[in-house]
């Protein structure tokens, strides 16, 4: 457990509220030495690389972010940001942001 100001971030996974193929659409393991790793249900590539908290906001950092999105290719991250993905911490779940602000859609929930 990380603390961050009035939040915390837990380690472990963190599991979509929505589904795809009766599975979590995205899974988020967060490990204690800052690195990462999201499972998508339509993408059989595991996506990996850095993360860490500014203020209440974790930031993902992958090297997988840098590829243009083609709605050909499976998803390999979740939010508008280049290079990185950015979610709102709050309890025990992770709410997507975007350039737009927040999602209330699809959250992820830890797990335990």
């Amino acid at each position: 457990m990380i603390s961050v100001s009035c939040n915390t971030i837990k380690l472990g996974s963190y599991k979509s509220t929505c589904t795809q193929y009766h599975q979590a659409e995205l899974i988020l393991d967060l490990q204690a030495n800052n690195l990462f790793s999201y499972r998508f249900a339509n993408n059989p590539n595991l996506i990996s690389g850095s993360w860490f908290v500014v203020n209440d906001t974790l930031i993902l950092k992958s090297g997988h972010f840098k590829t243009l999105s083609d709605t050909l290719f499976p998803i390999t991250k979740m939010t508008d940001f280049p290079n990185q993905d950015k979610y709102l911490i709050k309890d025990r779940k992770l709410f997507i942001l975007n350039k737009e602000g927040k999602s209330n859609v699809c959250f992820l929930k830890n797990s335990k």
